[in-house]
């Protein structure tokens, strides 16, 4: 009978064994390799939902220059009211009152700026959210 040598052994084994790995590898590769047409077209959906994203978070950000830029004017014109107000009373109990006016008002549009600012910053982390690819970023524990 013929020795078996059992580090050649071992050796002929694990060269067979990384024969077979390669093969797999290939044909797993191959199995996941797109045609180019098939590629092309998966491109040119990546890419129109690219752009349709783009295109509505440009969207709420014009949206939302528009509301801060209409409350900037607002805030303006109420601190130009207030100083009209201011110089034309006649008393201090009246400046006093105007100034309390001027400050609830001011109080109240405070809280809806605040309320509208969360929402415009939601709108926009929702178009960002939805531009990522799905599944990032990878949840770990």
């Amino acid at each position: 009978m013929r020795e078996i040598n059992a580090p050649q052994a071992e050796s002929r084994y694990l060269k067979k064994l990384h024969q077979r790995e390669a093969i797999m590898a290939k044909e797993a590769t191959a199995e996941k390799i797109m045609q180019p047409v098939e590629l092309a077209k998966e491109a040119e959906k990546q890419f129109k939902v690219v752009a349709e994203t783009q295109k509505d978070i440009f969207d709420t950000l014009v949206k939302m220059n528009q509301h801060w830029m209409e409350r900037a004017a607002a805030e303006a014109k109420s601190m130009t009211d207030l100083g009209s107000k201011l110089t034309s009373t006649r008393s201090l109990p009246d400046a006093v009152e105007a100034y309390q006016q001027w400050m609830t008002e001011r109080t109240k549009t405070f809280a809806e700026d605040s309320q509208h600012f969360m929402a415009d910053c939601q709108k926009f982390f929702d178009g960002v959210t939805r531009s990522l690819p799905k599944g990032w970023p990878a949840h770990s524990s």
